[in-house]
């Protein structure tokens, strides 16, 4: 059986079912007689919808949507949490929750605290610019930067690093590479 078949059969049966429970069911008259009896009460059928009921047989006789007034709210929607808002039906009173998203963080720039150098990792901080929450990243020591110049003096050679002029090539004498004696 191909596909549509198989939903125009479930749709048959379907319709089927609903026709012969609507049969079984015996729909009493309202007590009030042919005309339905209101006490002119406008109630909230459901979170859409209001409208008037018959107070004898409870039928709804009209239907109308909600029409809300302007937002309240009750817990404004932080960096982290939910809010809560509240709107009243301007005709029956019904009351509808509303729960906006948490904003998340608004960071600023980052900015270092503890520089980094050579040697040492240095850190980084940003603040949330809504509530003062911080978020830091730790950087790595740079590393030392070997100068490819030898640094000397008349009896050693030695090479230093660009960055912070530390002997980072021991400091060695001088040898003749002939004869291999000091000079």
């Amino acid at each position: 059986m191909k596909i549509k078949s198989k939903i125009k059969y479930f749709y048959t049966c379907l319709f089927i079912l609903i026709f012969m429970i609507l049969e079984t069911i015996s729909f009493a008259a309202c007590p009030a007689g042919p005309g339905h009896a209101t006490d002119g009460v406008v109630y909230s059928i459901n979170d859409q919808r209001h409208g008037t009921i018959c107070t004898e047989c409870g039928t709804i006789l009209t239907q109308e949507n909600h029409i809300f007034k302007a937002a309240v709210v009750i817990r404004a929607a932080t960096c982290t949490q939910n809010g809560v808002s509240s709107q009243e039906c301007r005709t029956c009173g019904f009351i509808k929750r509303i729960y906006p998203a948490a904003l998340g963080h608004n960071y600023g720039e980052w900015v270092i605290t503890d520089e980094a150098n050579c040697t040492k990792a240095g850190t980084r901080v940003r603040t949330c610019l809504r509530c003062g929450s911080t978020q830091s990243v730790s950087e790595d020591a740079l590393g030392h930067l070997v100068n490819t110049v030898w640094s000397y003096d008349d009896n050693h050679h030695w090479k230093v690093c660009t960055r912070c002029n530390e002997i980072v090539v021991a400091k060695e004498e001088h040898v003749d590479a002939d004869s291999s004696r000091i000079l």
